[in-house]
């Protein structure tokens, strides 16, 4: 199998809203040869995602403002800024805000799996976060979203 060249890359990245936070896709897969990706999160109380399981890719999670509360499989783990977190693949995770809003990146290793953030994303007007959820999404978004995430053998 060939592999592909990648390049250097310098930008600031593609601002979009996903599900109620302003994301900043920084590095995308096809810039890595699907290595990894990073994307930077603004996340606001009440659009943080429910607990789930990947089974392709870790996670790794480079607070850079706020508090969170994130649930790794039975491990919880209280994140402030400055702080890593690694979620590896196969266990359930999920977070928790404990202040208002939040910052952090994301890496996500492989990286493909940032193109379920993309396909479930609007372009973002600017560096604003989206309207504030109003409890959970209707259930048809829900069951799209389910769908669309089990294309990445990611389980809720």
């Amino acid at each position: 199998m060939e592999m592909l060249q990648t390049k250097p890359y310098a930008g600031t990245g593609e601002l979009r809203w996903h599900l109620g936070t302003l994301m900043n896709v920084l590095i995308t897969h096809e810039q890595t040869n699907g290595d990894f990706a990073i994307v930077g999160f603004t996340i606001q109380q009440g659009a943080e995602p429910p607990r789930h399981t990947h089974t392709k890719e870790d996670e790794t999670f480079i607070m850079q403002e706020g508090s969170v509360t994130f649930q790794i499989g039975e491990e919880t783990i209280e994140a402030k800024p400055g702080m890593t977190v690694y979620a590896p693949r196969g266990l359930a995770h999920s977070f928790t805000l404990k202040s208002p809003t939040a910052r952090f990146l994301v890496i996500v290793t492989p990286g493909r799996f940032v193109d379920f953030f993309i396909n479930n994303s609007e372009p973002a007007p600017g560096n604003i976060l989206p309207p504030a959820p109003q409890g959970p999404p209707p259930a048809e978004a829900i069951a799209q979203i389910i769908a669309e995430a089990s294309r990445y053998s990611v389980s809720f």
